[in-house]
């Protein structure tokens, strides 16, 4: 089962000392969209996906690993 790879907002959440709050409303994305991704309950739907790469500057496939 893939998973969300949470640490690359983690990372860039730090790096731009930010708070998930914030990183929220930089994507464009509910705080329980976030909150879902990181108890990896929440099967992501495409755009809520494209809004956190675009800002994460990332391809797809960096995404999600392997459980």
């Amino acid at each position: 089962m893939n998973k969300f790879n949470t640490k690359l907002i983690d990372d860039y959440i730090n790096e731009n000392n930010l708070t998930k709050t914030e990183f929220c409303k930089k994507c464009g994305i509910s705080k329980y969209h976030l909150a879902q991704i990181y108890k990896y309950n929440y099967n992501i739907n495409v755009l809520v996906m494209k809004r956190i790469i675009t800002v994460l500057n990332v391809k797809p496939s960096l995404m999600f690993i392997d459980d």
